[in-house]
């Protein structure tokens, strides 16, 4: 269910994310004046963002902390949209969903890009950044083959954006999730500053193609040699190895991982 659908303004930008006051309805202050929102993204980070409404008969209801983050990550700008979708995971804990979309230019007229356009915008004349070949990942994913993603990957060369952090952790999902795991694989070993949604993608890619010995490898790896630590998503991805394989001893290895607060 939509919650808002706004274009962005350049105070949403630079300081706070202003609520329709009609989106009201969709959120559960619990008698509060401020809640904080599980919200899941694009690229299955979870995030908090903090809503708040004023005191009063006039309420402004506005995202605060967490929001500029959310910015900064996806690089937005004025002029994108923002879709904030209630969709309640009850495995994670999320109540939201939250997309971004970009307006681009193809043959010199104004479209916004969404998973709606398909595979098929990137086209001479269109101005891209990085974020836009990961929208364009993201519509190649309503696409049943991997063919709707390599092209993209070879603009991704020829552009300069391959060692592009943000463009490589949606190479790895993109590529795991077709079950190109070594090509998924190879991506990830390119990448020379692995983030969790990086070590995620590819644990995941692994565990949905029952991979499980090679999951549970890399998650010891990313315990073991690495500084980053792992988040909800990712235990998820290695206890369903854990089931596929069938190993109560070693998912109750993990399940006191968790408990230790990873």
């Amino acid at each position: 269910m939509e919650v808002l659908n706004k274009e962005l303004k350049p105070t949403d930008i630079q300081h706070r994310f202003s609520v329709p006051s009609r989106s009201l309805q969709h959120i559960d202050f619990a008698g509060e004046f401020s809640v904080d929102l599980r919200i899941n993204d694009s690229s299955r980070e979870l995030r908090v963002i903090r809503c708040r409404k004023r005191h009063g008969d006039y309420a402004k209801p506005e995202l605060s902390r967490g929001w500029r983050r959310y910015v900064t990550d996806y690089e937005l700008r004025v002029g994108d949209r923002v879709v904030l979708l209630a969709e309640e995971d009850h495995h994670l804990g999320s109540q939201f969903r939250i997309e971004a979309k970009r307006r681009i230019i193809l043959f010199g007229q104004e479209r916004l890009l969404s998973s709606q356009n398909g595979p098929n915008w990137l086209l001479v004349g269109v101005e891209m950044d990085c974020r836009s070949f990961v929208f364009e990942f993201k519509a190649s994913e309503h696409f049943p083959g991997v063919l709707e993603g390599k092209p993209v990957h070879c603009a991704v060369w020829k552009m300069g954006f391959v060692y592009t952090l943000l463009v490589q952790n949606r190479l790895v999902l993109f590529y795991g999730m077709r079950g190109c795991l070594g090509l998924a694989r190879q991506v990830f070993g390119e990448i020379s500053e692995r983030d969790v949604v990086s070590w995620t993608s590819m644990i995941d890619g692994y565990s949905k193609h029952k991979w499980c010995d090679e999951a549970v490898k890399l998650f010891d790896s990313l315990v073991m040699y690495s500084d980053v630590k792992p988040n909800e998503v990712t235990m998820i991805a290695v206890l369903s190895s854990c089931s596929q394989k069938r190993d109560l001893r070693l998912g109750k290895t993990f399940q006191e991982y968790v408990k230790q607060g990873m």
